[in-house]
């Protein structure tokens, strides 16, 4: 112990300035670079959930933007279908149903026996529906092409009925009740 109280005695002023030097140094850590450190700290954190959250906000700006494509994509779709596919009126539905398919019916070879129209308009609806049941006679490959050829024609007719029945009589024709409908558009009030 005597060697240091006499090192620190000889080399008092040293060992002061050493010690002043150790205390700035312990203080300006504790003072300046430890809060300096949790700040760097705090924005890196922060920047990581900033990045997260810009990740996710551009993820949910492109489902948006799909999402009003979509929308516009399919209203410009169904645009399209009621000018260009569904009847324009109650006129042009009459003429393609009940028309049209009696002429389809007679290249069919198929005899017309009766048919029946009758249309429902929807209370808040933009449709209406027009439904035409025919009821003819004729060879069951015959009503099968009749058949054919309207699911294959560019009119927009449903099958939405059909009822098979063989006669009694001598001759080998069958009857057949086909209910068909379309839709057209109702015309607005103003």
């Amino acid at each position: 112990m005597t060697s240091i109280r006499r090192i620190l005695s000889d080399y008092r002023p040293t060992a002061i300035a050493l010690g002043l030097l150790a205390i700035l140094v312990v203080g300006g850590y504790a003072l300046f670079l430890y809060p300096l450190r949790a700040r760097v700290a705090s924005s890196e954190h922060r920047a990581v959930t900033a990045s997260t959250a810009l990740r996710t906000a551009v993820q949910q700006e492109l489902a948006v933007r799909r999402l009003v494509t979509g929308k516009e994509q399919a209203a410009a779709d169904l645009d399209r279908f009621y000018r260009e596919i569904l009847p324009a009126d109650r006129a042009t539905a009459r003429r393609v149903t009940y028309v049209q398919m009696a002429q389809l019916a007679e290249e069919c070879d198929l005899d017309l026996v009766r048919r029946v129209a009758e249309v429902a308009e929807e209370r808040d609806g933009q449709l209406a529906r027009m439904t035409v049941t025919m009821t003819l006679r004729g060879e069951y490959g015959d009503i099968r092409r009749f058949i054919h050829r309207i699911e294959s024609s560019q009119s927009f007719v449903v099958v939405s009925g059909l009822e098979l029945a063989q006669r009694t009589d001598a001759d080998s024709l069958l009857e057949v009740a086909v209910q068909l409908a379309t839709y057209y558009r109702v015309a607005d009030d103003g």
